[in-house]
């Protein structure tokens, strides 16, 4: 009998090890994956050339993006070639459940357009996800690992594609060199705090419309061509984002608080807050 126990317990500990090294080989899989794409991304970006900002080519603007940039951006500004956020923040699988704990980092680029971003979401105390979202060379995706060993999504496709490069869009806030005339958004006007903002890229397009505050500081983004899923099925639903906390970094204003929220019959559906805690900038 003592034998039979001993065995049972060489066994289960063979497991555990087995177990605790997959977890540690799968964590850094998606590492390596995750940096393969950033240098891509940066590779990417290193073409576009060097600007400085300059106020003089505003007029073809319209009149709350002019105070928007003037708020953002200060004369003299080199273009940002890409940014680096570090996110702390909860999100929330369905509106009915609990906010979760979440960790990532992400890097964006406006020209061309494009984003890298992973998170951890502590799930349990003993149990978490990793996950993967990127928009990179007109293909968008997304992946999801449980404990960083399981796939539990690993998607694909053209929705995928759109979703993507509406948030290169939406969050080219953090990037706001980006926004000018010139840069990879067309602006059209509506009135005096709205616009709506168009991108194009590898003949897709896709518009936001972005709310403006008396400070010329962006205070809402609103788009209805984001792509959601639920219940296994996929469509297109309205989608918005508020921003606030705006700082100065390393030139340029910028939010350091965000909330983002599926829009369904008029009510919003909240499922991720974010604290940007670091922002760095490559110009």
């Amino acid at each position: 009998m003592l034998s039979l126990v001993v065995v049972v317990l060489l066994v289960a500990g063979i497991a555990l090890i087995g177990a605790i090294f997959a977890v540690g080989a799968g964590g850094r899989a998606l590492r390596e994956m995750v940096a393969e794409e950033v240098e891509q991304l940066k590779h990417g970006s290193a073409a576009v050339p060097s600007r400085t900002w300059d106020e003089s080519r505003w007029a073809a603007l319209p009149e709350p993006v002019r105070r928007y940039l003037r708020f953002a951006i200060p004369t003299g500004q080199p273009a940002i070639r890409w940014a680096r956020l570090t996110q702390h923040g909860e999100m929330r699988l369905r509106p009915d459940r609990e906010w979760l704990p979440l960790t990532a980092e992400e890097y964006i680029t406006g020209e061309p357009p494009g984003f890298v971003w992973q998170a951890l979401v502590q799930l349990k105390p003993w149990m978490w996800w990793a996950g993967r979202d990127k928009y990179l060379a007109g293909q968008g995706a997304r992946l999801i690992k449980l404990a960083t060993v399981v796939p539990v999504v690993d998607r694909l496709g053209r929705e995928m594609d759109q979703s993507g490069l509406v948030r290169v869009l939406t969050e080219l806030v953090w990037l706001p060199t980006a926004l000018r005339l010139g840069g990879p958004v067309r602006w059209e006007a509506e009135d005096e705090d709205t616009a709506r903002a168009v991108i194009t890229d590898r003949g897709r397009e896709v518009a936001a419309r972005f709310y403006f505050g008396p400070r010329g500081e962006v205070r809402r983004v609103t788009t209805r061509d984001n792509f959601r899923e639920e219940g296994g099925k996929v469509a297109l639903t309205e989608w918005t984002a508020t921003l606030d906390r705006y700082e100065a970094v390393q030139g340029v204003m910028v939010p350091r608080e965000a909330e983002a929220a599926w829009v369904q019959e008029g009510v919003e559906m909240p499922y991720v807050r974010l604290r940007v805690t670091e922002i760095h900038y490559s110009l």
